[in-house]
C-alpha cells in the first residue's frame, strides 16, 4: 500500500466543516490502496471516541505553532495590560503593512515547525505522495517546500479558491501580493484539484491555463448518518443549519414570503416553525429580522451546533432550507452542507439561481426544490405545507441511484485514482 502525506492544519479535535473533507478522504483512500499520514498542528482538546476510532489507524504527526498575528500585536500594542483594543495611531498604522507582508494568512507560523515535522514524516513512513488541503494556503507553501526537498509528487486541493476565494475580504495590494503568490506557487504541483468545475476554470485560467485543474465535489458520509432516526413533527418544520452571511446570503425574502402567506391564512402560523442554527462571525440577526416581520414565536434562533448534532437535526426536520452565496465566486459554490442535506434525505428548499449548479445537482438527485423569487418560494413553502398538514409528513423523492454517487467513500476512490495516475 503506498503512503499519502495529507498537510491539513484542521483537523479533529478542532471542529467545523473546513476538516470534513481532508477527514473523510483519510477515512476511505485505504480501501483503495493509500495509507494516510497526517502533518497538522498540536491541539490540546482531547479527542472524543469516534475521533479515536477514526485516527485509530492513522498516523498524525502534530507540530507546535507560532501565532504570528498575535505576536504583532503584542509587539506593537502600547496601552492597559487588560485592554488590548486600544494601539497608538503610528503603530496600527504599521500593524497594516506586517499583515500584508506576513504571508498568504494568518497561519504562516506554522510552515517552519511543519516543513521539518513533514520531512522527518517522510523519512520515517516511507511517504510516496504529497496532499495539501486549503484553506488556510500556508498548507501549500509547506508541500512544495516538502516536495523540492524530498522530490515526491504533489496535489494541491482547494475547497475554496486562494486569491479568488469568495468569502474572505482582501485589500486590493493583498489580492495582487496574492496572485502572484498562487501562481508561483501551485505551478510546482503535480495536479490541482478544486470542488467544482466553474472553480476548476478559474483556477486554470489564474495559472495561466499552464495548469489545468480537475474536480472532486464534496459528499455525505453515509456512515455518519447510521442509527439518525427521522421523525414526524407536529408543527411543519423548516430548518436551516450552518453558517450563513448576512451580506451575501440574503434572507429577508425567505421571511417576506412565509409573512405574506400567514396573512393571506394559507398558512396557519400555530401549525409552523422555523429554526435557524448559525455559525459564523457575520450571520444575521434572526432575532431581529423576525421582529421586523412579525414572526415571533414562528421563527426560532438557536447557537450553532457540532457536526453530527446538526445531522440529527436534519433528519428530525420536514424541509432543510439552503441559500445560495451571491456575488463573486457563487458559480462555483456548493457549501458542503447541501451534500449534508441530501445525504439526510429529508427534501431542500433552495433559494437558488436557475441554471446554476446548485439547481443542476438539486435536480439530478431528485432532493428538492430550487427557487429564485418570492412568487416561487411562496409556492415551494405552500406545497411542502399542504402536504403535511395532509399527511402529517413531507415525503422524500430522492433518487436513491444518483444520491449514491456523492458519497465520500467514491469520492475517496476518486482521489486515489488521480494519485495512481501519476505513477
Amino acid at each position: 500500500m503506498r503512503k499519502v502525506l495529507i498537510i491539513s492544519y484542521l483537523w479533529p479535535p478542532m471542529e467545523g466543516v473546513g476538516l470534513i473533507r481532508a477527514l473523510k478522504f483519510a477515512k476511505y483512500l485505504p480501501e483503495y490502496g493509500w495509507q494516510p499520514v497526517v502533518l497538522t498542528i498540536k491541539n490540546d482538546s482531547n479527542l472524543d471516541r469516534k475521533e479515536q476510532e477514526y485516527l485509530a489507524n492513522m498516523t498524525v504527526y502534530r507540530t507546535e505553532y507560532r501565532d504570528l498575528k498575535d505576536e504583532f500585536k503584542k509587539l506593537l500594542y502600547k496601552g492597559p495590560a487588560n485592554d488590548t483594543r486600544q494601539y497608538d495611531v503610528l503603530k496600527k498604522l504599521l500593524f497594516i503593512p506586517l499583515r500584508l507582508a506576513m504571508g498568504p494568512d494568518d497561519q504562516i507560523g506554522w510552515r517552519g515547525f511543519a516543513v521539518d515535522a513533514g520531512l522527518k514524516a517522510i523519512d520515517e513512513e516511507k511517504v510516496d505522495l504529497i496532499f495539501s488541503t486549503s484553506p488556510p494556503e500556508t498548507t501549500h507553501l509547506i508541500a512544495q517546500e516538502l516536495k523540492k526537498r524530498r522530490n515526491l509528487p504533489w496535489v494541491a486541493d482547494l475547497r475554496d479558491l486562494w486569491a479568488e476565494d469568495h468569502y474572505r475580504k482582501r485589500p486590493f495590494v493583498k489580492k495582487l501580493m496574492l496572485k502572484s503568490m498562487e501562481k508561483r506557487v501551485l505551478f510546482d504541483t503535480d495536479l490541482l484539484l478544486t470542488v467544482s468545475k466553474p472553480w476548476a476554470d478559474k483556477l486554470s485560467g489564474s495559472m495561466g491555463n499552464d495548469k489545468k485543474a480537475a474536480v472532486i465535489e464534496n459528499g455525505f458520509d453515509e456512515e455518519d448518518f447510521k442509527g439518525i432516526p427521522f421523525r414526524k413533527n407536529e408543527k411543519f418544520t423548516i430548518t436551516y443549519t450552518g453558517k450563513l452571511n448576512k451580506d451575501n446570503q440574503p434572507i429577508e425574502g425567505f421571511f417576506k414570503a412565509l409573512k405574506g402567506l400567514i396573512e393571506a391564512g394559507g398558512i396557519d402560523r400555530e401549525k409552523i416553525e422555523v429554526k435557524f442554527y448559525l455559525l459564523g462571525h457575520e450571520r444575521p440577526g434572526i432575532d431581529g429580522i423576525a421582529r421586523a416581520y412579525g414572526l415571533e414565536g414562528v421563527v426560532r434562533p438557536f447557537e450553532g451546533v457540532g457536526y453530527e448534532r446538526s445531522l440529527e437535526i436534519q433528519r428530525a426536520s420536514d424541509i432543510l432550507l439552503f441559500v445560495q452565496w451571491q456575488g463573486p465566486g457563487s458559480d462555483g459554490w456548493y457549501s458542503a452542507k447541501l451534500y449534508d442535506y441530501i445525504g439526510a434525505r429529508r427534501p431542500i428548499l433552495a433559494m437558488a439561481k436557475k441554471g446554476g449548479i446548485v439547481e443542476a445537482l438539486i435536480d439530478a438527485t431528485g432532493s428538492g426544490l430550487v427557487v429564485e423569487d418570492e412568487t416561487g418560494l411562496k409556492e415551494a413553502i405552500l406545497k411542502f405545507y399542504d402536504e403535511h398538514e395532509r399527511k402529517g409528513d413531507v415525503g422524500y423523492g430522492g433518487d436513491e441511484a444518483r444520491i449514491a454517487g456523492h458519497t465520500r467513500r467514491l469520492r475517496a476512490k476518486e482521489l486515489a485514482g488521480l494519485f495512481d495516475e501519476l505513477f
